[in-house]
């Protein structure tokens, strides 16, 4: 630039873009901070009420309910395949069948359940409406879980298709564990610890260089490490960066 000459501005377009662009960014943070506060506020009044499950047994009388045998047989049926697709049926199952003298069998059928990872959190709510109506349901499938990381017998000889199946079958029980927990139906850490103990233990012996120990460790991280380790989630993370930018350019 010569001497006295003033100093170029962007063209007007530009600046618009850039205009509406930090408007979209704006838009987007607002409505990311909505969706957690509502996210938060949801989690907070289910975890509540989970937690005075004892007042919700005592203003409801399930003799009100269908004690059928044949109901609580397909009850039963629907709680072996609990996943995100039935879950309102099976909700609906609960408000209507009286499980009082079919509450092992409850406990039975949801440990048996072979869910996925992505069908946990319709397990925390079906578990839920029958830790609000059975008292001990809650307990039983307390001892139903832990069975799952207690070491059963020795892994020598395991092919691999029976490691991963292993693997995963624990990964899931210890999401619903954990979720179980926050959720506020279940309210003894020492259940989700115990858990977590035995599976270090287990796994560290195994002569696989960690890999299936660090699969399990990794795989909780990425779901409990807001509620239990203070981790940022990634909208958040993203948040954050676009704050920092903003400042940067003020």
């Amino acid at each position: 630039r010569g001497a006295g000459e003033e100093p170029s501005c962007p063209p007007l377009s530009a600046m618009g873009d850039e205009v509406e662009k930090r408007k979209a960014q704006i838009k987007d943070i607002r409505t990311k901070i909505e969706e957690a506060k509502d996210a938060a506020e949801k989690k907070a009044t289910f975890r509540d009420t989970n937690l005075d499950c004892a007042k919700s047994r005592l203003d409801f009388d399930v003799k009100k309910l269908d004690a059928a045998i044949k109901k609580n047989e397909a009850l039963i049926k629907k709680l072996k395949l609990i996943s995100s697709d039935n879950k309102d049926q099976v909700l609906t199952a609960i408000r209507t069948v009286n499980m009082s003298k079919f509450v092992s069998e409850a406990v039975d059928a949801v440990g048996e359940c072979a869910m996925k990872g992505k069908d946990v959190p319709a397990s925390v709510q079906v578990v839920s409406a029958l830790h609000l109506r059975y008292g001990t349901f809650t307990t039983g499938l307390q001892g139903r879980l832990s069975s799952f990381f207690v070491e059963s017998k020795s892994k020598e000889g395991e092919t691999e298709g029976e490691r991963k199946d292993r693997v995963t079958r624990r990964r899931t029980a210890l999401r619903l564990v954990t979720e179980l927990f926050v959720a506020g139906v279940f309210t003894e850490g020492s259940v989700l610890g115990r858990a977590l103990k035995e599976l270090v233990v287990q796994e560290k012996a195994l002569t696989d260089g960690g890999a299936t120990l660090s699969a399990l460790l990794v795989a909780f991280v990425k779901y409990a490490g807001e509620d239990f380790l203070g981790i940022r989630p990634a909208w958040r993370v993203e948040v954050d960066d676009l704050i920092q930018a903003d400042r940067k350019k003020a």
